[in-house]
C-alpha cells in the first residue's frame, strides 16, 4: 500500500517495521568498456609535449639534412643519406615511432646526435605507452558514482519485478529517475525490463548489467 494524496482521507497508515528501498547492484565495468584506452594511456599534457617534441625533432632533422647536402654537395643518387624532403623526414620519424629502423641516415656528428635523440625518445615513449595499455586493460572503471553517471553509461538495466518497483519507476517525476525509466528500463516500443531475481542476477554475472532490487538482493548475491 503506497502513501498517496488520494488515500490520505480514507486510509490510516502505520510505519513499516522494515525500510523499503531499491538498490542498484552491478559489477564495476572494465575501464575499456567506458573509455578509449589508446588515448587514456597518457595525460593530455604528455600528448601535447610529445607532439611538440616530434615537431621539434622533425625540424631539426630537416635542417641538418639540408645543411649536410649543401656542405658536402651530395647528389640525389646517394640513397643511404637522408634527403632534405618533408616526406622522407616524416617517414623516418614514423618508422622510429613504430620501432623500425631506417635505410637512410645523416653522416655528420650533429645529424647522428639528432637521430640518436629521436630513436631513444620514441623508444622510451613506446615502452611507456605499451606498459600503460597493459595496466589499463586490467583496471576497472571508477567513473560511475551517481545516478546521472549510470544514465549516461553503456550498462544495461534490469529491475526486480515487484509492485513497489513498478510503481516507484512508472510514477517517477524526478528528472534523472524518470529518464532512467524511459531510456534504460522501459524505452518506447520495447518490453519493460522487469524480471525475477534469479534472471537479474544471472544476467548481471554474465555481461555488463545493472540489476535494481530491494535490499535482500545483497544477501542473495
Amino acid at each position: 500500500m503506497f502513501f498517496t494524496s488520494e488515500r490520505i482521507a480514507i486510509v490510516d497508515y502505520i510505519s513499516s517495521p522494515t525500510p523499503t528501498r531499491s538498490k542498484f547492484v552491478f559489477q564495476q565495468p572494465k575501464l575499456s568498456y567506458e573509455n578509449n584506452l589508446f588515448l587514456l594511456s597518457f595525460r593530455s599534457t604528455v600528448w601535447y609535449s610529445t607532439l611538440g617534441l616530434v615537431i621539434l625533432l622533425f625540424l631539426a632533422l630537416f635542417v641538418v639534412a639540408m645543411w649536410e647536402r649543401k656542405r658536402d654537395q651530395l647528389k640525389e643518387k646517394d640513397a643511404d643519406i637522408l634527403r632534405p624532403s618533408l616526406a622522407d623526414v616524416a617517414l623516418l620519424i614514423f618508422g622510429a615511432a613504430c620501432q623500425q629502423g631506417s635505410p637512410v641516415e645523416l653522416k655528420s656528428s650533429l645529424g647522428r646526435v639528432v637521430m640518436l635523440i629521436l630513436f631513444l625518445t620514441l623508444m622510451f615513449l613506446y615502452t611507456s605507452y605499451s606498459a600503460n595499455i597493459v595496466a589499463l586493460l586490467q583496471s576497472s572503471s571508477s567513473q560511475i558514482r551517481t545516478l546521472e553517471d549510470l544514465l549516461h553509461s553503456r550498462i544495461k538495466f534490469g529491475v526486480h519485478d515487484t509492485v513497489f518497483n513498478r510503481y516507484y519507476f512508472s510514477t517517477a517525476t524526478e528528472p534523472i529517475r524518470k529518464a532512467i525509466y524511459q531510456t534504460k528500463i522501459a524505452p518506447p516500443g520495447t518490453k519493460p525490463q522487469f524480471m525475477t531475481m534469479q534472471e537479474g542476477v544471472k544476467k548481471m554475472q554474465q555481461v555488463n548489467y545493472l540489476y535494481i532490487s530491494l535490499c535482500p538482493t545483497y544477501i542473495y548475491v
